[in-house]
């Protein structure tokens, strides 16, 4: 399709709501993807397995998960002892342990569309092990995924009290306010999350979709550029990008990056084909 269609027709392609110029609809793409760059992948195993797995072979077995849940590898377990402190930290250390399995078991059942079983792993997580913030927060977005926003706020102030750093908690708190409409909050989560981990492409692009329901077409516009030099293959942040500049009139530049945002999908598209 050629710029100077895409420019004439782009009017259509971005809706105006309210009779307010400043309202522009924004693509949210994915609902909720999961948080952070390592839980956007997939898991790669038969949830079965993973859920009849004894904790050893789950441990073996669920690394890809782990990862999803921003673990890495967990230590080796300290071999227990005749009491004393090397014994107290074998204890810890397997709640630790069974906590992180719990936990990658909710995750594959969430990613199963299990939400029941995802929302007992999660609970059960939590109880066996208070002090992991991954669990409550895990919990929360099980509820987020029910469409249960006021609910999953409440797991993030919890994982949020245990680790007041996690950049999962707040991008995942910025999202369920993002849905509450509360969007003041909402951005400072997400100013936060960018504080916290400048890197992050996710922050900037739910930032940019704040800004953007804020009417605040530029700083929109800013945060979608930064989104796009850390990961130019995302065609949904050029849509975003281009619905700003819509909304200031700069119909070539939007032009341009609808343009761009087709062919990503595109190749995105045929590459999905091909592995197949």
């Amino acid at each position: 399709m050629k710029l100077a269609h895409i420019a004439s027709t782009i009017g259509a392609s971005f809706l105006l709501a309210g009779g307010a110029a400043a309202m522009v609809i924004f693509c949210d793409g994915v609902d909720l993807r999961l948080i952070t760059t390592a839980y956007q992948q997939p898991v790669q195993m038969e949830y079965h397995h993973a859920v009849a797995a004894a904790a050893a072979e789950a441990s073996a077995m669920t690394q890809e998960a782990r990862q999803l849940i921003g673990t890495g590898t967990v230590k080796k377990q300290l071999p227990p002892s005749q009491g004393g402190v090397r014994g107290g930290q074998a204890a810890v250390q397997d709640k630790a342990n069974q906590s992180v399995q719990i936990c990658n078991r909710g995750l594959l059942q969430m990613q199963a569309g299990k939400l029941d079983d995802a929302v007992e792993s999660f609970e059960k997580a939590m109880k066996i092990n208070p002090a992991d913030p991954r669990a409550p927060m895990l919990r929360g977005v099980a509820s987020a995924r029910r469409g249960k926003h006021d609910e999953a706020l409440r797991f993030y102030e919890q994982a949020l009290s245990i680790d007041p750093a996690s950049v999962e908690a707040y991008q995942s708190r910025g999202i369920s306010l993002m849905k509450l409409n509360r969007l003041p909050l909402a951005l400072e989560d997400f100013n936060k999350v960018i504080s916290l981990n400048p890197k992050f492409e996710e922050g900037y692009v739910k930032r940019g979709l704040v800004h953007g329901r804020l009417g605040a077409f530029e700083e929109s516009i800013e945060d979608n550029t930064k989104a796009i030099a850390l990961n130019p293959s995302n065609h949904l942040t050029y849509n975003n990008r281009a619905a700003g500049y819509t909304a200031l009139g700069k119909r070539e530049e939007a032009a341009k990056d609808l343009l761009t945002s087709q062919e990503l999908e595109k190749a995105a598209k045929e590459k999905s084909k091909a592995k197949k």
